[in-house]
């Protein structure tokens, strides 16, 4: 055999030899992915929580509005049934809300949307002298007789607590004068303190 023959007939057995030296790369599995963790948040607040000394004084102010009515609203508390208001013709309960708020603080509230035409906002702010609350008191009442007008009423005086007081009448001044409106009554009481 001639030596280039040789070559050409061993030219496939040494390709073979070559191809069995280098193995063909291996496909690896995938890799499963790990089990998911759940991450829980710090629950500490990222602003420190600011404790209420238990020596701070709160006010509880309640109002009673009371209208004229052709009866008495047996709901009432006694002091303000047997008020010359409410004992000549009857009164009834048309509001009464209930604020608590810090000594010296602003306390403000508003019932209602203009929209509704029925309106109360109330802005009052308490301040704790001995034994009785000496309140500034500036609300606003949309009566429908006024042509949705707001009545106001402005308060300044010392309540004692545990009392009902009253504390004004609800007025406005429109095209026909001077029109009284609704009663207001207050009672105030320390929630807290001596």
């Amino acid at each position: 055999m001639s030596l280039l023959r040789t070559c050409v007939f061993l030219l496939p057995s040494s390709l073979a030899l070559a191809c069995a030296g280098n193995p063909s790369p291996v496909v690896e599995a995938p890799q499963c992915e790990p089990e998911p963790t759940i991450v829980v948040s710090d629950p500490t607040p990222s602003k420190p929580i600011v404790a209420i000394p238990p020596d701070t004084e709160f006010v509880k102010l309640r109002l009673f509005v009371v209208g004229a009515a052709d009866s008495l609203d047996e709901t009432l508390p006694e002091p303000i049934q047997r008020t010359d208001a409410c004992a000549r013709a009857g009164c009834d309960l048309l509001l009464s809300p209930v604020l608590l708020g810090r000594n010296h603080a602003e306390m403000e509230i508003e019932i209602g949307s203009k929209s509704d035409g029925v309106l109360f906002s109330m802005e009052a702010r308490p301040r704790i002298l001995d034994d009785t609350v000496e309140l500034r008191l500036d609300a606003h009442f949309l009566v429908e007789d006024t042509h949705n007008r707001p009545q106001h009423l402005q308060f300044s005086g010392a309540l004692t607590p545990g009392q009902i007081t009253h504390v004004g009448t609800f007025y406005a001044t429109d095209h026909r004068g001077h029109v009284m409106g609704p009663q207001v009554y207050a009672v105030v009481e320390r929630a807290t303190g001596s």
